[in-house]
């Protein structure tokens, strides 16, 4: 995408699917999604939330990948390029991710995240319904902050499917949860779904709805399932 020209894909048409992982390397060069105690889905947040996103690395990962996801020591507000669509999904994802102990990149999350933004948790509750939690992004950095730093968290994109239409774009991005980095196999799987608007010259996340992966549910191969 030409940062000169982020709509260039096309002002007023739809652009087509897109079923390939993301390039990495769209941060700029030299730049270096647990309620708590969540239960079932709950714990997909960023799964994320628990446990699970907007969590975050664009790539086709293969299954043992998860040492391939950035984490909130590799990008900071410098080097995220918000004019890409990649970048700042790539950036979300980073924000939240680390090792136990570590410190996550809040600053860079609100930055990427419009102020006015909404991250929703689908969970299945009790009695099988469908239900739902919306957070502000300082709800989201109160709820699962502490739960990051304390148990390590780390969010893989394996692959998704986008649409960009005028100044909006959706993506659908599946993600796999670990909370170490040579965890062999994640603790969480699902689907964000990621809304974007253009403004003031570069995009931001206005939501990120997910849900967690189950037996009933499971996630798409056209999205690394």
């Amino acid at each position: 995408m030409n940062p000169h020209s982020p709509l260039s894909s096309g002002l007023g048409r739809q652009r087509p699917i897109v079923r390939t992982p993301a390039p990495r390397g769209a941060l700029r060069p030299g730049s270096r999604w647990a309620l708590g105690p969540a239960s079932g889905s709950d714990v997909s947040v960023l799964r994320w939330i628990t446990a699970a996103a907007l969590g975050l690395a664009l790539c086709l990962a293969p299954a043992d990948g998860a040492a391939q996801s950035l984490t909130a020591a590799d990008v900071d507000v410098a080097t995220v390029d918000a004019t890409s669509v990649d970048a700042v999904i790539e950036g979300l994802y980073a924000s939240i991710s680390g090792p136990a102990g570590a410190p996550r990149d809040w600053e860079l999350f609100h930055y990427l995240m419009h102020p006015s933004g909404q991250l929703i948790s689908m969970r299945t509750d009790e009695e099988g319904e469908a239900a739902h939690t919306v957070m502000s992004p300082e709800d989201f950095v109160e709820r699962v902050g502490p739960n990051f730093v304390e148990n390590g968290f780390f969010d893989l994109e394996l692959g998704y499917n986008q649409d960009e239409f005028g100044h909006m774009v959706h993506r659908f991005s599946a993600y796999a949860s670990r909370r170490a980095a040579d965890d062999p196999e994640p603790y969480s799987r699902g689907v964000n779904s990621f809304q974007l608007l253009w403004d003031e010259g570069r995009w931001w996340i206005i939501s990120i709805l997910w849900d967690g992966e189950r037996p009933q549910n499971p996630i798409p191969a056209h999205l690394g399932g």
